[in-house]
Protein backbone atom coordinates (compact mmCIF):
# COMPACT_ATOMS: atom_id res chain seq x y z
CA UNK A 1 0.00 0.00 0.00
CA UNK A 2 1.66 3.47 -0.80
CA UNK A 3 1.85 5.42 1.69
CA UNK A 4 3.74 8.55 -0.17
CA UNK A 5 0.69 11.29 -0.38
CA UNK A 6 1.58 10.57 3.92
CA UNK A 7 5.18 10.72 4.17
CA UNK A 8 4.73 14.04 1.63
CA UNK A 9 2.44 15.85 3.77
CA UNK A 10 -0.27 15.61 0.89
CA UNK A 11 -2.69 14.20 3.48
CA UNK A 12 -3.27 13.38 7.33
CA UNK A 13 -4.90 9.70 6.59
CA UNK A 14 -5.68 7.47 3.75
CA UNK A 15 -8.65 6.12 4.11
CA UNK A 16 -8.73 1.92 3.52
CA UNK A 17 -11.36 -0.23 1.58
CA UNK A 18 -9.72 -3.56 0.71
CA UNK A 19 -10.68 -7.07 0.00
CA UNK A 20 -7.59 -9.26 0.57
CA UNK A 21 -7.00 -12.66 -0.88
CA UNK A 22 -4.70 -14.92 0.86
CA UNK A 23 -3.39 -17.76 -1.61
CA UNK A 24 -2.68 -21.37 -0.22
CA UNK A 25 1.03 -21.00 0.13
CA UNK A 26 0.84 -17.83 2.69
CA UNK A 27 -1.66 -19.52 4.37
CA UNK A 28 0.76 -23.38 4.87
CA UNK A 29 1.43 -24.67 8.46
CA UNK A 30 -1.83 -23.28 10.06
CA UNK A 31 -4.89 -24.91 11.32
CA UNK A 32 -6.86 -22.51 8.03
CA UNK A 33 -7.47 -24.75 4.87
CA UNK A 34 -8.84 -21.64 3.04
CA UNK A 35 -9.03 -17.96 3.69
CA UNK A 36 -10.68 -15.69 1.41
CA UNK A 37 -12.10 -12.05 0.68
CA UNK A 38 -11.01 -11.05 3.91
CA UNK A 39 -12.51 -7.27 4.20
CA UNK A 40 -10.83 -4.28 5.36
CA UNK A 41 -12.29 -0.46 6.39
CA UNK A 42 -10.63 2.07 8.07
CA UNK A 43 -7.82 4.64 7.64
CA UNK A 44 -3.80 4.85 8.27
CA UNK A 45 -2.60 8.42 9.97
CA UNK A 46 0.18 10.00 10.35
CA UNK A 47 0.19 12.27 13.96
CA UNK A 48 1.48 15.16 14.90
CA UNK A 49 4.99 13.30 15.80
CA UNK A 50 4.90 11.61 12.72
CA UNK A 51 3.73 8.32 13.80
CA UNK A 52 2.03 6.11 11.44
CA UNK A 53 -1.08 4.42 13.27
CA UNK A 54 -4.38 2.52 11.75
CA UNK A 55 -7.64 2.16 13.00
CA UNK A 56 -9.27 -1.13 10.79
CA UNK A 57 -12.05 -3.40 10.94
CA UNK A 58 -11.56 -6.70 9.58
CA UNK A 59 -13.84 -9.35 9.17
CA UNK A 60 -14.03 -12.47 6.92
CA UNK A 61 -14.36 -16.36 7.04
CA UNK A 62 -11.60 -18.70 7.76
CA UNK A 63 -12.59 -22.39 7.23
CA UNK A 64 -11.02 -24.51 9.72
CA UNK A 65 -11.43 -28.85 10.44
CA UNK A 66 -14.21 -28.99 12.74
CA UNK A 67 -12.53 -30.59 15.90
CA UNK A 68 -14.89 -33.17 16.10
CA UNK A 69 -16.33 -34.00 12.68
CA UNK A 70 -12.92 -33.52 10.81
CA UNK A 71 -14.97 -31.84 7.99
CA UNK A 72 -13.75 -28.05 6.77
CA UNK A 73 -16.17 -25.74 8.13
CA UNK A 74 -16.51 -22.33 7.86
CA UNK A 75 -15.58 -20.07 10.95
CA UNK A 76 -16.55 -16.15 10.31
CA UNK A 77 -14.49 -13.90 12.62
CA UNK A 78 -13.88 -9.90 12.61
CA UNK A 79 -12.00 -7.90 15.07
CA UNK A 80 -10.41 -4.27 15.29
CA UNK A 81 -6.88 -2.93 14.53
CA UNK A 82 -5.85 -0.40 16.45
CA UNK A 83 -1.99 0.32 16.17
CA UNK A 84 1.14 2.01 15.58
CA UNK A 85 2.04 -0.33 12.55
CA UNK A 86 5.70 1.54 11.94
CA UNK A 87 7.15 -1.92 11.69
CA UNK A 88 5.73 -2.88 8.91
CA UNK A 89 6.36 0.64 6.47
CA UNK A 90 9.36 0.40 4.35
CA UNK A 91 10.18 3.93 4.07
CA UNK A 92 12.74 3.98 1.51
CA UNK A 93 9.75 2.56 -1.01
CA UNK A 94 7.00 4.64 1.29
CA UNK A 95 5.30 1.95 1.37
CA UNK A 96 3.30 -0.81 3.90
CA UNK A 97 3.19 -4.22 3.82
CA UNK A 98 -0.51 -4.35 4.28
CA UNK A 99 -0.58 -8.41 3.84
CA UNK A 100 1.99 -8.82 6.51
CA UNK A 101 0.20 -6.42 9.25
CA UNK A 102 -3.47 -8.48 8.16
CA UNK A 103 -1.75 -11.97 8.47
CA UNK A 104 -0.17 -10.99 12.20
CA UNK A 105 -3.66 -10.25 13.57
CA UNK A 106 -5.64 -12.99 11.39
CA UNK A 107 -3.74 -15.40 13.06
CA UNK A 108 -4.30 -14.18 16.37
CA UNK A 109 -8.01 -15.13 15.26
CA UNK A 110 -7.76 -19.07 14.87
CA UNK A 111 -9.31 -20.97 17.48
CA UNK A 112 -7.71 -23.43 19.49
CA UNK A 113 -10.63 -25.65 18.65
CA UNK A 114 -13.89 -25.33 16.99
CA UNK A 115 -16.90 -27.24 16.03
CA UNK A 116 -20.14 -27.00 14.61
CA UNK A 117 -21.09 -30.33 15.31
CA UNK A 118 -24.74 -29.87 17.82
CA UNK A 119 -25.78 -33.63 17.33
CA UNK A 120 -23.22 -35.58 19.43
CA UNK A 121 -25.40 -38.91 19.68
CA UNK A 122 -23.63 -39.10 16.11
CA UNK A 123 -20.43 -39.74 17.47
CA UNK A 124 -20.25 -42.74 19.33
CA UNK A 125 -19.33 -46.24 19.42
CA UNK A 126 -18.98 -49.98 20.86
CA UNK A 127 -18.32 -48.70 24.00
CA UNK A 128 -17.80 -44.75 23.72
CA UNK A 129 -20.01 -42.14 22.85
CA UNK A 130 -19.03 -38.02 22.72
CA UNK A 131 -20.46 -35.30 25.52
CA UNK A 132 -21.12 -32.02 25.49
CA UNK A 133 -19.30 -29.90 28.48
CA UNK A 134 -22.68 -28.87 29.75
CA UNK A 135 -23.74 -32.80 30.00
CA UNK A 136 -20.53 -33.33 32.01
CA UNK A 137 -21.31 -31.00 34.42
CA UNK A 138 -24.85 -31.95 34.92
CA UNK A 139 -24.10 -35.19 36.53
CA UNK A 140 -24.16 -37.51 33.03
CA UNK A 141 -20.72 -39.10 33.30
CA UNK A 142 -20.40 -41.56 30.84
CA UNK A 143 -18.16 -43.74 33.03
CA UNK A 144 -20.19 -44.48 35.46
CA UNK A 145 -21.91 -47.68 34.30
CA UNK A 146 -17.55 -49.09 35.25
CA UNK A 147 -17.23 -46.84 38.14
CA UNK A 148 -20.49 -48.77 39.83
CA UNK A 149 -19.39 -52.11 38.79
CA UNK A 150 -15.72 -51.45 40.02
CA UNK A 151 -17.37 -50.49 43.54
CA UNK A 152 -19.46 -53.53 43.95
CA UNK A 153 -16.48 -55.74 43.84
Amino acid sequence: MDLTALFQNHSTSIPVQEVVCFEKEEIKGTDIEKLENVSVTGQITKNDVDMITCDLEVAGTMFLKDAISNEVVPYPFSFSIEENIEDFIEKSKNSLAFKELLWENIVLEIPIRYTTVEDYQLYQGNGWRLTSEDATFQGENPFQELLNHKEEE
